[in-house]
């Protein structure tokens, strides 16, 4: 009996480091992410993504593959839109599907944005819902989700 308990307590604890380390890569994307967005440089934040990732924006527009998210990107960081912003995030949920693919709620805000014309957007928040997968080592995004809570007011203007 002492030797299936101990064995049970022993592979709770292995579960546990692994579960931690998996959430440390998480949060190592999270902060790639961010870094990326936070330097405009749209061939970087497209490196977080999978070769086949799908991408929709917060207006629902939708891109598919690595290439397409970095050539979506480059115009916004590049011009007025983006190109003085500051993304920052915290994640607010990971659920492990399986050892190498796990599903990601970040809260995030933004300041710096501009409209089309160049006049500044407030201070944004929404959240991103990410579907991960585990690919040679690392934590990519598969599938990426933006909502924008703060979209309405940018919209009625």
């Amino acid at each position: 009996m002492r030797i299936a308990a101990k064995t049970i307590v022993l592979f709770l604890s292995l579960m546990r480091c692994i579960q931690a380390a998996e959430d440390t890569g998480i949060q190592s994307l999270l902060g790639q992410f961010l870094e990326s967005w936070n330097r405009h440089d749209a061939h970087e934040f497209s490196l977080v993504f999978s070769t086949d990732a799908d991408l929709t924006d917060w207006r629902g527009e939708h891109v598919h593959g690595r290439a397409a998210v970095e050539a979506k990107m480059r115009p916004s960081f590049a011009g007025p839109i983006f190109k003085d912003s500051t993304y920052s995030g915290r994640i607010r949920m990971v659920r492990y599907l399986r050892p190498d693919i796990a599903i990601v709620d970040v809260d995030w805000d933004m300041t710096g944005a501009r409209s089309a014309d160049g006049s500044p957007r407030p201070t944004r928040k929404g959240l991103l819902d990410w579907v991960c997968v585990k690919q040679e080592g690392r934590w990519r995004i598969v599938a990426f989700h933006n909502t924008d809570f703060t979209a309405a007011s940018v919209i009625a203007k």
